[in-house]
């Protein structure tokens, strides 16, 4: 059985998502941690020094909060999930004709039989 998403106010969903990306920071810092000092790897530590600044003021609640811009579009909430894999969001396809044609034929049949069904309830009385 598909359940419909809780809703939560905004500043709770706010929240999960600023503790989401502290989480985020402190286990990339922390394994990077863990490589310089067992392994000795300086590389990675350099990388994470300049790249995590980087990535935390591209989240969208960063963006709200820190740099005072309006939750519209790609800041809307709920945030969109990026990409596993780096690459851009591919912006969703318009309807095609067909499809709104289609569209406007269901709307119709539901008008009606919201119609038919109003004049059957005045029937009855």
């Amino acid at each position: 059985e598909i359940k419909p998403a809780p809703s939560m106010p905004t500043c709770e969903y706010d929240m999960s998502q600023l503790m989401k990306l502290v989480q985020q920071t402190a286990i990339q810092g922390l394994m990077t941690s863990l490589m310089h000092f067992q392994w000795g790897y300086l590389f990675p530590l350099a990388i994470q020094v300049v790249m995590g600044p980087i990535s935390a003021l591209d989240q969208p609640i960063v963006q709200i909060y820190v740099f005072g811009r309006e939750a519209v579009g790609d800041l809307k909430r709920p945030f969109p999930a990026p990409n596993p894999f780096g690459l851009p969001q591919t912006p969703a396809q318009p309807p095609t004709q067909k499809e709104l044609k289609r569209e406007a034929k269901e709307a119709k049949k539901e008008a009606a039989k919201a119609e038919s069904s109003k004049k059957d309830g005045a029937k009855d009385d």
